[in-house]
């Protein structure tokens, strides 16, 4: 299988000839820049050249990250709001809810 990136207007930005490629480049996009992965689609195509649509590119990589009972939070920062500082009231109640989401529920 071959992967290619593109943008939401169509445009070609990245191909890959594995799984693991794309998923390596998706999330040095998402070190970079955590907004622009959501405007980014994955194409997949077969050795006919046949093409299907993966889906964007940030549903892509949270799949690939994912194991059996694993899930993905985000937190983003909203600017003037909020400040980087661990101190800060929106990141220390993002951590309560790690740490609250990280403890097994009982069945």
């Amino acid at each position: 299988m071959r992967y290619v990136v593109v943008d939401l207007q169509g445009n070609q930005r990245e191909r890959f000839g594995s799984h693991e490629e794309l998923v390596s480049e998706l999330r040095e996009v998402v070190l970079d820049d955590p907004q622009a992965v959501r405007s980014l689609h994955v194409l997949e195509y077969d050795e006919s050249g046949a093409s299907k649509t993966v889906g964007r590119a940030d549903e892509v990589l949270a799949r690939a990250v994912r194991g059996p009972g694993a899930f993905l939070i985000d937190f983003v920062n909203q600017g003037n709001a909020t400040s980087v500082a661990t101190t800060d009231q929106s990141f220390e109640d993002f951590q309560r809810v790690v740490r609250q989401s990280a403890k097994p529920v009982a069945a």
